[in-house]
């Protein structure tokens, strides 16, 4: 199992039940696991500890993953980013792909969770 115990991970999501499967899924890992509902929690969360990999959901309210990506990578580049979308087309537009790293697809699958994080936590 991997060892993330010095990692921070932030989930944002909206969903209170699909920020705890994650948080569930990666409970083996040790990573410090935060959850933000928001660009502004996650803002906060961004300004107020050293984030290593963000799982961004797509279809949030007020501001969409895409949207906040952006606004992350600006803050920091090197930021990896994977979202989290039952409709990955909407993300594979052109040019899109500046703005994040990876995408797993709805329902995730825990294995392939772990593996697509190992390839761009630091």
């Amino acid at each position: 199992m991997m060892n993330w115990k010095t990692k921070n991970i932030l989930v944002v999501d909206d969903i209170k039940i699909n920020y705890a499967v994650l948080r569930g899924m990666l409970k083996p890992t040790q990573a410090n696991i935060l959850w933000a509902k928001n660009f502004t929690e996650a803002l906060d969360h961004f300004k107020t500890n050293d984030i290593d990999l963000i799982l961004m959901d797509f279809q949030m309210p007020e501001m969409n993953g895409l949207e906040m990506s952006k606004l992350l990578k600006k803050e920091n580049e090197k930021l990896p980013i994977i979202f989290q979308t039952a409709n990955s087309s909407n993300l594979k537009a052109e040019g899109n792909n500046n703005y994040y790293e990876d995408i797993l697809e709805k329902p995730i699958n825990r294995y392939k969770l772990l593996y697509t994080i190992d390839k761009y936590i630091k």
